[in-house]
Formats: C-alpha cells, structure tokens, sequence
C-alpha cells in the first residue's frame, strides 16, 4: 500500500467517523490516487488533478440529475 492509499484510506474513515456517507469519493478517490502512484507523485497538485480528470478515454461523470 502506497503512502497516498494510506492517506486515503484515514482520510475516508476519518470522514465515515463523523457521519458522511462518502458514496462517490470511494469510488472515485482511490482511481485517482492510482493515478498519481502511477505518474510517481507523492502530493495532490492542480495540475495532477485535472490530468486525471481530463485523460483520455475517461467516461465524464453525471451530475446531477442524471
């Protein structure tokens, strides 16, 4: 497990522990922090951020609504 898995995975119970359900934030945190493990950062940066978010072949995200 990564440095960034472990904060993520104290980040998710410490959010669970104060009563916030996290549905989507489980689901899409741990996709990004596989990215940043695979570009070999070891920080959240904007820039990182939206190279996750803007790669290719990447399914955009509804809102909501649908």
């Amino acid at each position: 497990m990564s440095a960034l898995e472990q904060h993520l995975a104290d980040y998710l119970t410490l959010r669970r522990s104060l009563g916030h359900e996290l549905a989507e934030a489980a689901w899409l945190l741990p996709g990004f922090v596989a990215y940043l493990d695979a570009h070999g950062s070891h920080t959240v940066t904007v820039e990182a951020a939206l190279g996750w978010a803007s790669r290719p072949g990447r399914e955009p995200l509804s809102g909501p609504g649908g």
